[in-house]
Parts: structure tokens; C-alpha cells; sequence
């Protein structure tokens, strides 16, 4: 029959697994995701000012607020794995969206590529509130899978065809290892990460679409 794994080589990848799972968590692909889209859709100036919202309102405060509800001991682990405790932070959260986007559109009228991809964030934590009163989609794959399809997009923008073949490689790898540390932590199973990536493509595919090129 079949040898269990020795025990240190099943630490060593539950190590790699939660590294991956800290370092690609939704709220860290927000610095790199808005800075590359600034540079493919914005004016220096104004990309950088935008950046500065986009990272408090829907990276920074969020991050402070889970560290106050994990401090209060309202949820067990800043990846809140108990869906049942999801709920309040998801709506804390969505509200900051709300503000963030509505001070992105105040900053700079025209509704450009960060606009875009903030309000595509927006919406789908909207969606992925209610399908978690039901069931714990992945929201690591549906980040993952959402920053993704922006990077190809800003890629085709900014660099030559074969450059933007190594970005869309190198997104399919990275959501593949989320994929891979979600499911290896047991935070969800193959098919909460299957459906977290298949939204997270939708959202992105239908957000893009109504971005005037």
C-alpha cells in the first residue's frame, strides 16, 4: 500500500502552503495590482494619487479592521476560516469599498482603469458576501483570479505580445500554488477554490468589458 509522507515533509509544505496563502492574500495583491494598472491606464500624477486611496480603502483599513474584530476575539484567524463568523467583516469591509471607490471617481472623474478594477473588487465582494451565507467560496482565488486577469490585461497594454505570454504564465502558476495551499491548509476544499477562480475570472472578464480601450 501506499507510505504515508514523512511528517516533516508534510510541515515543510504545510509551511510553503501558508507562505503562499500570507504572501498572495487578497488584500497584499492590492499594492502591486492598482500600481501596475496606474501605470497602464493613468498619467503618473494621477495614478499616484489614486494608488494612495486604493491601498487605504481597500487594502490598509480593511487589514486594521480585521485586526480589531482578531484582537476582540470576534474571529479566530485574519483568514476568518469559520464562514458563520464572515459576515460582519465582509459588510465592514464592502463599506469601505464603497467609500474608497466613491473618493476614486472623486479624485479623477473619468472612469479609468483603477476605477475599473475598484469597482470590479466592489461588486464582487458584494456577490461573495451572500454566496458565503451558503457556502465558503475561496475569496483567495477569487482575488487571485480577478488580479490576474488585470495583469494580462495591463501586460497587452504595456509590453510586446511575448511579454505578456510570460505575465499570463506566471498568473496561471501563482493561482495554481493558491489553489494548491488553500486546499493543502483544508481552508476549502477543490471545489470552493474551482468556483473562487471561476468567478474571479467572470468578474474580471465582465468588468474589462466595459473598459473603453
Amino acid at each position: 500500500m501506499f507510505e504515508q509522507p514523512p511528517p516533516a515533509l508534510h510541515a515543510n509544505h504545510h509551511t510553503l502552503a501558508q507562505w503562499i496563502s500570507t504572501v498572495f492574500n487578497p488584500l497584499m495583491l492590492v499594492l502591486p495590482l492598482f500600481w501596475l494598472l496606474g501605470r497602464a491606464g493613468h498619467d503618473p500624477g494621477t495614478a499616484q494619487k489614486l494608488l494612495v486611496i486604493a491601498v487605504v480603502f481597500f487594502a490598509l483599513l480593511p487589514f486594521g479592521v480585521l485586526l480589531i474584530f482578531l484582537k476582540s476575539k470576534r474571529i479566530e484567524s485574519l483568514e476568518i476560516r469559520n464562514r458563520s463568523r464572515r459576515h460582519i467583516p465582509f459588510l465592514v469591509g464592502i463599506v469601505l469599498n464603497i467609500a474608497g471607490f466613491a473618493l476614486l471617481m472623486w479624485a479623477d472623474g473619468p472612469f479609468g482603469l483603477i476605477q475599473n478594477a475598484a469597482f470590479a473588487l466592489l461588486w464582487s465582494s458584494i456577490v461573495a458576501s451572500f454566496i458565503t451565507l451558503w457556502w465558503k467560496i475561496s475569496i483567495h482565488c477569487t482575488a487571485i483570479a480577478i488580479a490576474s486577469g488585470y495583469a494580462v490585461w495591463a501586460g497587452v497594454q504595456l509590453f510586446d505580445p511575448a511579454v505578456s505570454v510570460l505575465i499570463g504564465i506566471l498568473c496561471l502558476l501563482i493561482s495554481g500554488s493558491v489553489v494548491w495551499a488553500r486546499i493543502t491548509l483544508k481552508a476549502h476544499t477543490p471545489a470552493q477554490t474551482a468556483a473562487g477562480l471561476l468567478f474571479g475570472i467572470l468578474v474580471a472578464a465582465i468588468s474589462l468589458a466595459f473598459y473603453p480601450v
